[in-house]
């Protein structure tokens, strides 16, 4: 239904009841009514119900989380604009059932229904998950808006909320919310009557009593938004909750219940990094404990021991190494001979020392011979050093080496910890900017299909062009390629529909004939349209062969001499003759009737003529000539035709840009911009075309007659043919997708079929039923 109506009323006042029929332990359902405060007026009023699988508290738990994760999220910034708050907090939505799924919670996938919407105004946009439905009666007719909203059941918790309609309400509508039962419990003609003219409270009533003559347990929540006009708000009831004994009743949302941030997503940096070291400092302490503990322990008293032992061992010798070390000394001193005469008591050194004596007794350093040894001496420093340290670290004892051994490890194990973390930062970071891109690429495709069930065009084609933005930046990423390429599939299908693009592969299309048996390796390069023959020239020899429905093709006329080669043509239904474009420059005209191809006289208006397009009009030949840049009216004659009346008296029409003419009774004027004009009586009129995608800058024909009722532009260069109303109003793009090499098109007299010239080929495509 198309609710882009003009409201009967300025002001409407939602009256708003709930029904909640669940008396199956197993599951849960509620309905939540969220009103704004003052400074959220304009993000107008939030509706869900919600429908789960108990299991043990679980999916009550799991549905709360869910609706207050939309609420705060809604009316978390009142400057976004209601579709974006909506989008933003459907995303929310999104992300704690995606945490759910993570953390091992996916049961509830399986049955999770819910359907809500923002009433902002006469603004709705609504959205489902799983079952859940949503009903609009509107004037005695009921419509599920919620069709195709979503899936059951759900696959990817990042999804459940995967599409947005949009649209606009009027006063006396009344909506429907409804969990995965309501269909099949009440049918749209009970929903129509009962909206006729009642109260929210009324129709909630004539709910339960159909409920009840029913005789089901199934459960069930219905939300009921009536809307009314403000002189009759006063006998609307005020958010009144319909009780049924020991079946439902409304709860308060408990406030300490807040939406969880997803683990990848949402975790800070110094949260990851305590987690991290939590489960390091865990896993090591569990090993000390079991194993390296003990062992420890035990080392650690047979060291002590054997400390003990060698400690009392080594006083022993010290004392008895001292003793006689000074009685050795005492020896040799008594036996040491005196120094000579005039020696000195300096103590010599060895030359390669770098240490020379001289005259005096005094050392001195002779510098070449002591540059190579201190070189020598700093690189065998290093080596040194490590020797030091391993003679050291081999006289510790076994524990001492077992705990530098794990403080080494917890060393390295800090430096590659880091590394890690530095590098899941960073992807995480890729990975969330590209979940954001896909997932605005996703809101944005199905918000421009919302509009267009709505016929919001324009709208559509903004929100396409930012989804394609969002494709691209995701493809750059390199991240969720499946998923981008799903996406863009997608996006070319709301674009054909945007676009109202007919494809020749999925419609009724087929090779009518094929003209290569008589061309022997030629391709032509004009294809016309009388009565039911379709005629070609061929192009090196001016031979026409006509090609019958049932796609025989028969020669037509002999070889013609002293016309030049054919360039151009348009037909002339109603004398059953071609006038085709002649290279001299000049004209010719085959008569079908007769067969017979003969050149034409006509006198052009310049010496040189480059005529580009030809166009008849009751017996009227009407033809551009690019170098005297003027459309020309000429008379049929019994010879030829005569006259040359230049056509176009407005000084400011762009002659000069015309590639292409049609006539029917106006003058349509194609020019190299793409762009369509139409002439009356010499004057251009006010006409424009509606924009397409892509523009029609490389279009190359215009044609339509008095017998036609839409324009036709043929646009080689994108295999297809656009198709407006007079008025300039897009009827259908046919895009000829299966064509390899499309040189001409024509349509039939009732535009019942188009007809395209592939090479050699005659493809005959349905144009009704579109």
């Amino acid at each position: 239904m198309n609710m882009n109506q003009p409201l009967s009323d300025s002001v409407l006042i939602p009256d708003v009841s709930e029904l909640v029929l669940v008396g199956d332990s197993r599951y849960f359902g509620e309905a939540y009514i969220f009103e704004p405060s003052k400074s959220e007026l304009q993000l107008g009023s939030l509706y869900a119900v919600g429908e789960v699988e108990d299991r043990e508290g679980v999916g009550r738990e799991l549905l709360d989380l869910t609706i207050q994760a939309l609420q705060r999220e809604y009316y978390r910034d009142p400057t976004r604009g209601v579709l974006a708050s909506f989008e933003s907090a459907l995303h929310q939505a999104n992300l704690v059932l995606y945490d759910a799924s993570e953390q091992g919670v996916r049961d509830w996938m399986n049955y999770f229904n819910i359907a809500c919407c923002v009433l902002a105004g006469t603004t709705l946009h609504l959205s489902c998950a799983g079952d859940g439905v949503l009903y609009l009666s509107r004037r005695a007719r009921t419509t599920l808006l919620s069709q195709d909203l979503s899936r059951s059941p759900i696959t990817n918790p990042l999804k459940t909320f995967s599409q947005v309609a949009s649209g606009t309400v009027a006063a006396r509508d009344t909506l429907y919310l409804g969990t995965s039962h309501f269909p099949a419990l009440f049918r749209s003609q009970d929903l129509s009557r009962y909206a006729l003219d009642n109260t929210a409270t009324t129709v909630t009533q004539q709910l339960h009593a159909l409920y009840r003559d029913q005789k089901t347990s199934v459960p069930m929540v219905a939300l009921v938004l009536a809307l009314l006009p403000q002189e009759k708000a006063s006998l609307g009831s005020n958010r009144e909750v319909r009780q049924v004994a020991g079946l439902g009743r409304k709860r308060d949302l408990r406030p300490e219940l807040s939406p969880r941030r997803p683990l990848i997503i949402h975790r800070s940096w110094l949260k990851t990094l305590l987690a991290i070291f939590g489960r390091a400092f865990g896993t090591m302490w569990g090993w000390l404990k079991t194993t390296a503990g003990p062992a420890l322990w035990r080392g650690s008293r047979t060291g002590s021991k054997a400390l003990a032992s060698r400690s009392v061992s080594y006083g022993k010798n010290v004392g008895r190494l001292t003793a006689t070390g000074i009685d050795n000394w005492r020896r040799r001193r008594s036996v040491s001979p005196p120094a000579a005469a005039g020696e000195s008591d300096s103590v010599a050194v060895p030359i390669n020392q770098g240490v020379k004596i001289d005259r005096g007794g005094r050392s001195i350093f002779h510098w070449p011979r002591w540059r190579l040894p201190a070189i020598l001496s700093l690189l065998q420093l290093p080596g040194a050093v490590w020797q030091l340290m391993r003679r050291w670290f081999s006289r510790l004892p076994r524990t001492s080496k077992l705990f530098a051994g794990v403080a080494v490890l917890f060393g390295l194990a800090l430096i590659v910890s880091l590394l890690l973390l530095q590098q899941k930062r960073s992807t995480d970071a890729e990975i969330q900017q590209a979940s954001e891109l896909l997932h605005e690429a996703q809101t944005k495709q199905a918000a421009a299909e919302a509009a267009l069930i709505y016929d919001n065009r324009d709208q559509a084609r903004e929100l396409m062009a930012q989804a394609r933005e969002s494709i691209a930046k995701l493809r750059a990423t390199g991240l969720y390629t499946e998923e981008s390429q799903e996406v863009a599939g997608e996006l070319v299908e709301v674009a054909d529909r945007l676009q109202k693009v007919v494809r020749a592969s999925n419609n009724e299309t087929e090779v009518l004939g094929d003209f290569a048996t008589v061309l022997e390796g030629a391709t032509p390069d004009l294809l016309d349209l009388i009565g039911d023959g379709l005629y070609v020239v061929h192009p090196a020899t001016n031979a026409v062969y006509r090609m019958g429905p049932d796609g025989t093709i028969a020669a037509i006329s002999d070889i013609s001499e002293g016309i030049g080669f054919i360039s151009g043509s348009n037909t002339h239904q109603a004398d059953k003759t071609i006038v085709y474009i002649t290279t001299e420059p000049g004209i010719a005209i085959l008569d079908t009737k007769t067969e017979t191809l003969r050149r034409q006289e006509i006198q052009f208006p310049a010496e040189e003529a480059q005529i580009r397009s030809i166009a008849s009009y009751r017996g009227r030949l009407y033809l551009y000539d690019a170098t005297a840049q003027n459309i020309f009216s000429y008379s049929s004659t019994l010879t030829g035709y005569s006259g040359g009346a230049a056509w176009i008296s407005d000084e400011d029409f762009p002659k000069d840009s015309i590639i292409s003419l049609a006539v029917d009774g106006n003058i349509y004027t194609l020019h190299d911009d793409g762009t369509v004009r139409r002439l009356f009586k010499g004057q251009e009129e006010h006409f424009g075309l509606e924009p397409v995608e892509p523009p029609l800058t490389s279009a190359t024909k215009i044609f339509t007659n008095a017998d036609l009722a839409n324009l036709y532009i043929y646009d080689p260069s994108q295999n297809r043919v656009v198709i407006f109303d007079k008025e300039g109003a897009l009827i259908r793009q046919v895009l000829i997708d299966v064509a390899q090499e499309l040189t001409d098109v024509a349509v039939a007299t009732d535009e019942s079929t188009l007809y395209a010239l592939d090479g050699t080929r005659v493809l005959s495509i349905r144009l009704v039923g579109e």
